[in-house]
């Protein structure tokens, strides 16, 4: 008690004194066996954290290309944002372009309609069962082998190899002159059989909720547990449409003996997309004059076009009805185009085309 005493009367006295010069001595070297405290000591050894093993990946991995490059071929910079994740050509050759798209949605009908109808303006595409199997990316793929006018370039050809995983088509491209092609056939089945996809990046982080403790209540505003989610569109349904169950549609109903009216987003541009449909009845593609001629509706709150037609119609699921009607009302609504489609005997089809554009004009976003 007395040396403090006389520690706190020093103080005191030095803070009320003069200021005074402070020297320091010649640095001291202390050995590691003398410190007080391990410098060289981890993280988790100086705050005290106990090792739990190693950290095991959270979530799945991303997509990564290997692939041997056919001789007199060059590999050119993928471009993921263009559906490109590998590219290719014939060494010197501009015309020529392969690549790569992995896991495109859409289904198989839906890109067959596209590749076969859209861009070759082909009548109608085939069933995937009618297409020749070829090795793809370390499975069995199917080969579409297409040749003639692509979209204005005359003697122009395509290799589609291609496989699907539900919705999402994988394929692997190769365009150019009808006669260059024809000498590389044999290059492209090598390089579609030599494609492994492999797992590389990391993809979005997930996260878990905590495990709700018994007599838990839900926080404010929580959705209703076990009840199914709400369509993401409403709209005023005409008697004797009835709602199909279990449609993947965003609205599907039925009506008379063979028809049917649905709501559906799909990607791509207006144009296109109308050709397509205009393909499942045997349609050239439209002129400008046609495009600009379409008469409009109501859909969505918003302007729309509106597409009538009648023929021998043909899905692109392979359903078919001859004598057909096809009316749809499109418009972009975003990044997708938002429509609304109905087919069937023209019969049936003509004896609601007035609940149909009134159907389409009540079409509302919750």
């Amino acid at each position: 008690m007395k040396a403090l005493t006389g520690c706190m009367l020093l103080l005191t006295f030095v803070a009320c004194g003069e200021p005074s010069q402070v020297t320091f001595g010649a640095p001291a070297k202390v050995s590691k066996d003398k410190r007080p405290m391990v410098w060289e000591a981890a993280l988790k050894e100086r705050l005290g954290i106990r090792s739990v093993g190693p950290t095991k990946p959270s979530q799945p991995a991303a997509t990564s290309v290997r692939a041997t490059t056919p001789e007199g071929w060059e590999q050119l910079p993928a471009n993921p944002q263009r559906f490109r994740n590998a590219v290719w050509r014939v060494a010197g050759d501009p015309q020529t372009d392969c690549y790569l798209t992995i896991g495109v949605g859409g289904g198989v009908p839906f890109n067959l309609q596209r590749w076969y109808v859209q861009q070759f303006g082909k009548a109608a595409a085939p069933a995937v069962d009618e297409l020749p199997s070829i090795d793809f990316c370390g499975r069995q793929g199917r080969l579409v082998d297409l040749a003639g006018t692509m979209q204005g370039k005359q003697d122009w050809a395509a290799f589609i190899a291609f496989y699907s995983e539900g919705e999402r088509v994988t394929s692997l491209k190769f365009t150019g002159p009808h006669p260059v092609l024809s000498a590389q056939r044999d290059a492209f089945l090598s390089l579609a059989a030599s494609i492994r996809l492999e797992a590389g990046g990391a993809a979005p982080t997930t996260r878990s909720a905590p495990p709700v403790q018994p007599g838990q209540s839900l926080p404010p505003n929580h959705a209703p547990v076990g009840r199914p989610a709400q369509a993401a569109y409403t709209a005023a349904a005409p008697a004797g449409w009835v709602a199909k169950a279990d449609s993947r549609r965003l609205l599907h109903y039925t009506f008379g003996a063979n028809s049917e009216v649905y709501i559906s987003q799909l990607g791509g541009d207006l144009r296109p997309m109308l050709d397509i449909w205009r393909g499942e009845l045997q349609f050239d593609a439209m002129s400008d004059a046609d495009f600009e001629g379409l008469p409009g509706a109501a859909f969505l709150g918003e302007d729309a076009v509106l597409m009538d037609l009648a023929g021998d119609w043909r899905g692109m699921t392979g359903a078919q009805i001859s004598g057909a009607r096809l009316v749809v009302v499109a418009r972009l609504d975003g990044d997708a185009i938002t429509f609304c489609k109905m087919v069937g005997p023209s019969a049936e089809v003509s004896a609601q085309f007035d609940a149909f554009v009134q159907f389409c004009g009540s079409v509302r976003k919750r």
